[in-house]
């Protein structure tokens, strides 16, 4: 009994061990930063009575910069979740959404734009750009203290947070986007994003999940099952065993 026991211990210590590998294989990012919470943002148009995006997402930057030393370093920033849009700058109509959020890093103010493009029968985001301070105290020994930089495109080689216009999408899996090669990486999770058409309760439509959510949800199904086939046969052996024990036992008391 004790050895039965002790097979069912492995086997669900086994199969956590396999939940958190697909809950975790999806997840692209190396580095042992961990990401930030996810923001909420939603961005209204025509005096607030109409809604043209709503964002939610954890958002972190990669930066190469240029140390003392002349050597290469990485900068890795997470957005905070008190980012606010610039209600100045953000552009928001049915047609069009560019999304201009601020946010304070150490002293200073920085600035991400994320521009949407709606094409007939979906819409996805096609520039990014972050606008930014090279304050020292974030980049650790860079040449260039507290310079002001610019970096992204408007022309991205892949699309993000693409989705039909009846949808949003959804993105709970820790993602990893070259913005700009060996420049600038955006890390992302825990994203939902709808633009430019939305019901009259303004709630996000019906999801369409990225890959790695996709995987996820097709494994854990197939995990669940193996534990159940496997609590299944420890009771069974558990049983067999026991009325072999009462069999064997009566037939000593009989002796």
């Amino acid at each position: 009994m004790k050895f039965l026991v002790a097979l069912y211990l492995c086997i669900l210590t086994i199969t956590a061990e396999q939940l958190n590998l697909q809950l975790t294989t999806s997840n692209v990012i190396v580095s042992s930063t961990a990401l930030p919470d996810a923001s909420e943002i939603k961005i209204t148009y025509e005096n607030g009575t109409k809604t043209c995006l709503k964002l939610n997402a954890a958002f972190r930057f990669e930066i190469a910069y240029l140390k003392k030393d002349r050597s290469n370093g990485t900068a890795i920033i997470n957005m905070p979740s008190t980012a606010v849009p610039d209600r100045n700058d953000t552009i928001c109509s049915k047609e069009a959404v560019n999304l201009f959020l601020t946010f304070q890093m150490g002293s200073e103010n920085w600035t991400l734009s994320l521009d949407w493009t709606k094409k007939k029968d979906n819409y996805y985001v096609s520039g990014i750009y972050l606008a930014y301070i090279e304050d020292p105290n974030l980049f650790t020994d860079t040449l260039n203290p507290y310079a002001e930089r610019s970096i992204g495109t408007d022309s991205l080689s892949k699309k993000l947070f693409e989705t039909d216009t009846s949808s949003s999408y959804k993105c709970k899996s820790s993602q990893t986007y070259t913005i700009v090669t060996d420049e600038f990486t955006l890390d992302t999770s825990d994203v939902q994003v709808q633009a430019f058409s939305f019901d009259k309760n303004d709630k996000f439509s019906i999801a369409i999940l990225c890959l790695a959510d996709q995987d996820i949800n097709k494994a854990v199904p197939f995990i669940v099952g193996g534990v159940l086939a496997a609590l299944i046969i420890i009771t069974l052996s558990a049983y067999v065993y026991a009325r072999w024990r009462l069999t064997r036992n009566a037939a000593y008391n009989q002796l």
